[in-house]
């Protein structure tokens, strides 16, 4: 897969807060450090993802 986007975090879901159109989803990447990350349910349901699966975040540069 091609990306223009350079940064890229790998963690485990450990939460997703689902809204009537976009979701939350929180990755922890380090003990210390969990990222947030907007998604569309249509997006979540199509990737599969859920809790506890390990994941990599592409995250672009700007």
């Amino acid at each position: 897969m091609k990306t223009s986007a350079r940064n890229e975090l790998s963690g485990k879901i450990t939460n997703i807060i689902s809204g009537a159109v976009m979701s939350e989803v929180k990755i922890t990447v380090s003990p210390d450090v969990t990222i947030s990350a907007t998604v569309t349910k249509d997006g979540i349901e199509s990737l599969g993802a859920k809790l506890n699966d390990n994941i990599t975040a592409i995250i672009k540069a700007s």
